[in-house]
């Protein structure tokens, strides 16, 4: 019923204003219950909040288009011919070529292109500073109701969820908990605590952004210690590490007009090592910090082996051993792997499930994109003197770095599709400031 009446609130609201619509589309995002409760097809496929509500936001657009002034929209072309968008669309439809090829109903395939290309492309058209502004405030709209609930959440020891999500689900989950001994980790409205995670690695770039191009900069690092506050009780090693490298990428892109040649290239030669040294480094440190202070070890499972090397190297092992029997096309997208495979045992890794699911070409392609996606990002040229202007350029770069790092330690594709919306709205904003820019020149010279 609360995903419903969210849906109809975005749908109906979109009929008057999308960018309201969109901002209320990326809010519930955060706060959406996993599920409706009911799955047409009688299988594993349910009916969830962005599943309903994303094509609905669309066609929204579509209404408000044909009734308002189309021209305020961005033209799509200069998108669609863009490498990176050339590049996530052919790993789309490899995707759906290869579900297909291995028997698996579509569906996943689909929806992986739903969430990415569809989704980047409807941000990208109706980009605007306005709905740049706007998303800045709903993401610090939601940090600042993450700390309002997880007090809460924490009283109570139960996931906000508990109340719209099947109660079995909950319980597993907390049996699970009890199980591996580790104390309670923080979701927020997400399924598990690692989602959560992501989305916090997905805010540090907007909240450094506030607070250094804008004129309100306490709001961002108060925005930022929020979010570093409830990604500590995530529990989630990965957000320790990542979260510093996402950080210390941020400030480098800042300062990246100001460094020599030599100073760049030597950078682009030892970013990775740089970073994992960084981000390891300080992920370490501020984990050991936590466990003295509190006596809980993060690593206290039942079976050892759980959260060992072995069980990450043993995951490489069975995800090769399956890929060589299909290297082109993979399994095919799946919503269960280890269901579905039973010689799979886990996968905690979105580049490792890439590759299982679409093959040796899928997992290029998705590396890529990412390439591609930062490269197009660092073909801006922000001027040198304007702050804000270097912060936008920060926060593009620092995202694309925040998603790269994240999907090592998290397999599923959840928080997806707002990242790629974040990321059509970015490229749209830049069309955007260039369509203007000409248009003035048009009008000086007329």
């Amino acid at each position: 019923m609360i995903a419903l009446l969210q849906t109809s609130a975005i749908f109906l609201s979109g009929l008057r204003s999308f960018v309201f619509a969109a901002c209320l589309y990326l809010m519930f995002l955060a706060f959406a219950p996993r599920t409706l409760g009911f799955s047409p097809t009688g299988s594993d496929f349910s009916i969830t909040f962005p599943r309903l509500a994303f094509p609905l936001l669309a066609l929204s657009l579509l209404i408000y288009a044909l009734s308002k002034d189309r021209e305020r929209f961005l033209s799509i072309g200069p998108l669609l011919r863009s490498p990176f968008m050339i590049v996530l669309i052919l790993l789309g439809a490899h995707r759906i070529i290869g579900t297909a090829y291995n028997g698996v109903p579509l569906v996943y395939a689909l929806e992986s292109i739903l969430f990415s290309v569809i989704v980047l492309a409807v941000f990208y058209l109706v980009a605007s500073p306005m709905l740049f502004r706007a998303v800045n405030l709903v993401l610090l709209a939601v940090i600042a109701i993450l700390v309002v609930l997880i007090p809460l959440e924490l009283a109570l020891q139960q996931p906000l969820h508990h109340f719209v999500a099947d109660p079995a689900l909950v319980r597993l989950e907390l049996l699970e908990t009890r199980t591996l001994n580790r104390g309670y980790r923080i979701q927020g409205g997400f399924d598990n605590s690692l989602k959560l995670a992501e989305f916090l690695l997905y805010c540090i770039p907007f909240a450094l952004f506030r607070a250094n191009g804008s004129a309100r900069q306490y709001a961002g690092w108060l925005m930022l210690a929020a979010i570093m506050g409830i990604g500590l009780l995530t529990a989630s090693r990965g957000f320790m590490i990542f979260s510093v490298i996402t950080i210390a990428s941020f400030y480098v892109f800042l300062s990246w007009t100001s460094l020599s040649r030599a100073a760049r290239s030597t950078i682009t030669v030892l970013v990775i090592p740089l970073f994992l040294l960084v981000g390891i480094g300080g992920g370490v440190f501020i984990e050991e910090m936590i466990q003295q202070a509190s006596g809980i070890r993060f690593d206290q499972v039942a079976d050892s082996r759980a959260r060992s090397l072995y069980s990450r190297a043993l995951q490489f092992q069975q995800v090769f051993d399956t890929v060589s029997q299909s290297p082109v096309f993979g399994s095919g997208m799946l919503q269960n792997v280890t269901r579905t495979l039973f010689n799979i045992s886990n996968i905690d890794n979105y580049y490792l499930r890439t590759l299982l699911e679409s093959g040796w070409p899928g997992f290029v392609l998705l590396l890529l994109s990412l390439g591609l996606l930062l490269r197009q990002f660092m073909s801006y040229r922000p001027d040198p003197a304007d702050q804000a202007e270097r912060a936008f350029f920060a926060l593009c770069c620092s995202l694309t770095v925040a998603f790269a790092c994240s999907k090592i330690f998290l397999s599923m594709p959840t928080n997806n599709q707002l990242f790629f919306a974040l990321v059509g709205l970015l490229l749209g904003l830049k069309a955007y400031s260039q369509r203007e820019a000409a248009e003035h020149a048009r009008s000086v010279d007329a």
